[in-house]
């Protein structure tokens, strides 16, 4: 018996020992990912929201234009540096940090769709305090759909650049979602799987095979931003990554959609997968009023990949 209790407990030191090295490596190598931030902010900004601090960024004057960045990891405002200068010459642009994302706080909480609706319900009347159109990119439509169908809503124009399929938005997390979901949550074993899942190899395939194109187009400072912005706030990153992975900010959004009256236009990247003009025609067969094109030679990031181009369409779009 005493042999029993004494093998127990050397396991449950080794155990221990294990875990603490691993938590040491974890807050090392978040303190070593962002030790160089190299990306510098101008015109910054933070909004006291209920649920932490929200960064952002102001240029110019005129009529207020909300930029509001994707759900990739380690995305931020500053996925529309290429797109501000020439947008700020005519409108007073804002570009946020999502709650979870960029410089704004990464409260340890589940992140849904309504949470989201109801900070930039609150960001639109607290901070630009007037009618504004706005600028999606990837899933953060849907957002924003949701919003446009409130009744003091004050979104005017709303532009989706590569918007998430309607039918992906539409599920529902699973079991196997809600498991994995809580695996990376978990306090060491968790943060390492996120460490491994956030790494620049992992980024740079994300980048080679999902999000660009055109490989020469990935710049040093783009790259670093989403590897940056991933680690800063150290394991409070895995909180909006699992549940922007496992759908728990997904909304059907095909009711709003039906709903709205603001005028929408889609920009879609030719190359994002093969079914693009798929997903823009599931948003016409939904409401018919929608315009869409494609941007062609890029995928997820064509405000990113081809800044002129898309620039193009959004004058076009904007002065109407």
């Amino acid at each position: 018996m005493k042999k029993a209790f004494k093998n127990i407990s050397k396991g449950a030191l080794c155990i221990g020992i294990v875990l603490l090295i691993a938590h040491i490596a974890n807050t090392l190598f978040f303190f070593i990912s962002t030790l160089n931030k190299k990306i510098t902010e101008y015109n910054s900004h933070f909004y006291d929201w209920k649920f932490g601090k929200i960064h952002y960024t102001t240029y110019g004057t005129g009529k207020p234009l909300l930029c509001i960045h994707g759900l990739e990891n380690g995305a931020s405002s500053y996925e529309f540096h290429s797109l501000i200068k020439t947008l700020s010459k005519t409108n007073k642009v804002y570009a946020i940090d999502l709650l979870g994302y960029g410089n704004s706080e990464k409260p340890k909480i589940t992140y849904t769709a309504y949470l989201y609706v109801q900070l930039l319900s609150d960001f639109i009347k607290n901070v630009i305090g007037q009618d504004t159109n706005i600028i999606t990119s990837g899933k953060s439509n849907s957002f924003v759909t949701m919003l446009s169908i409130q009744n003091d809503t004050n979104i005017e124009k709303m532009i989706f650049i590569n918007p998430e399929d309607i039918n992906a938005l539409a599920k529902n997390p699973t079991k196997r979602n809600l498991v994995c979901k809580h695996i990376i949550e978990l306090p060491i074993i968790g943060t390492a799987i996120y460490l491994l899942l956030s790494s620049k190899p992992k980024l740079k395939q994300l980048f080679k095979k999902q999000y660009f194109f055109n490989a020469s187009y990935i710049s040093k400072k783009i790259f670093n931003s989403f590897y940056e912005n991933s680690h800063l706030g150290e394991a409070s990153n895995k909180y909006i990554y699992a549940s922007n992975t496992f759908r728990y900010n997904n909304v059907n959004i095909s009711h709003a959609l039906q709903q709205t009256n603001n005028s929408i236009y889609i920009i879609q990247g030719s190359e994002r997968n093969e079914y693009h003009e798929d997903v823009i025609n599931g948003y016409k067969k939904v409401n018919a009023s929608i315009e869409g094109t494609v941007v062609y030679k890029a995928k997820a990031f064509p405000h990113i990949e081809r800044p002129s181009s898309t620039l193009e369409i959004l004058k076009l779009f904007l002065d109407e």
